[in-house]
């Protein structure tokens, strides 16, 4: 299969040369056109598949009623409820008890939940 391919670019010499550079010039020029197209395309694509997946999660969801859009304004403080913050924090202190006595955390305000 090698052989016939090569029999098409074959010169009529015998050689597999260009006959001048102008010619292989021009199937360089063409050959950086297809990957920078075949790269754009890919670049499309992609984009083209992240807008969609952008406005799949704007779509409310039957179960929880609300939209999932990823808030800017938001920290990781608004997200956890006040027990699970508690607990994360007991945690914590239960595991520096054991690797330093003296605990470096100290109680600022106390909060009613």
């Amino acid at each position: 299969m090698n052989s016939a391919l090569l029999d098409i670019v074959q010169g009529d010499n015998g050689s597999y040369y260009f006959e001048n550079a102008a010619e292989s010039l021009i199937y360089a020029l063409i050959g950086i056109v297809v990957v920078f197209a075949g790269i754009a395309l890919l670049i499309g694509i992609l984009y083209l598949v992240s807008f969609i997946i952008k406005k799949v999660e704007k779509i409310k969801l039957p179960s929880s009623g609300h939209e999932q859009t990823p808030s800017s304004e938001g920290t990781a403080d608004d997200e956890l409820p006040d027990e699970v913050k508690a607990a994360i924090v007991a945690a914590v202190m239960a595991y520096y008890a054991e690797e330093k006595p003296q605990c470096e955390f100290v109680v600022k305000r106390i909060k009613r939940l």
